[in-house]
């Protein structure tokens, strides 16, 4: 199963970027190579299976089809928009 294409919103690449930054800063590249290994997991479950993830959010923030998902093993969200043809990536926060 393929699953629809990803978008990465700017501030969501920005969000990673920076917790990519903070990982190799306090512990080198192997913790940062297994959250990006673990990233790109939850990436790819949020193709495949875009409306698995939690609408908690969207009723707090009141923004409607707002997902988030956890990304294993780490304290951080990737929220989400499962449009029509497109997973828009917006934000990975830390929880």
């Amino acid at each position: 199963m393929s699953g629809k294409p990803l978008v990465l919103r700017p501030l969501a690449q920005a969000d990673i970027d920076a917790v990519f930054a903070y990982c190799r800063a306090e512990g080198g590249p192997s913790p940062a190579r297994q959250l990006a290994d673990q990233l790109e997991d939850a990436l790819r479950t949020r193709a495949t299976h875009p409306a698995i993830g939690s609408r908690r959010y969207a009723d707090l923030l009141g923004i409607p089809g707002l997902r988030s998902w956890p990304i294993k093993k780490s304290p951080y969200l990737i929220f989400y928009i499962d449009d029509a043809g497109q997973v828009d990536i917006g934000r990975c926060f830390g929880r």
